[in-house]
């Protein structure tokens, strides 16, 4: 099967790559924006739809706050 690398070897080599740094914050942040925009909805008792109507949304760009959290 040949060799395999470990986890932490090849998240070094990927994150070694230009732009990897950045391109892993910024997803970072998305992440934990959908994750507290899930958290605040739910708090709320909101429903996808409910959000999406009361901020003037289109539903992909709430959909993420449930693949996020």
């Amino acid at each position: 099967m040949g060799d395999r690398k470990a986890w932490a070897d090849k998240r070094a080599e990927i994150m070694s790559r230009p732009g990897a740094g950045a391109a892993y914050e910024a997803a970072r942040l998305r992440f934990e924006l959908g994750a507290a925009v899930r958290n605040r909805r739910e708090e709320l008792g909101l429903t996808q739809a409910e959000l999406i109507e009361g901020a003037g949304l289109k539903q992909p760009a709430v959909a993420d706050d449930v693949t996020s959290a």
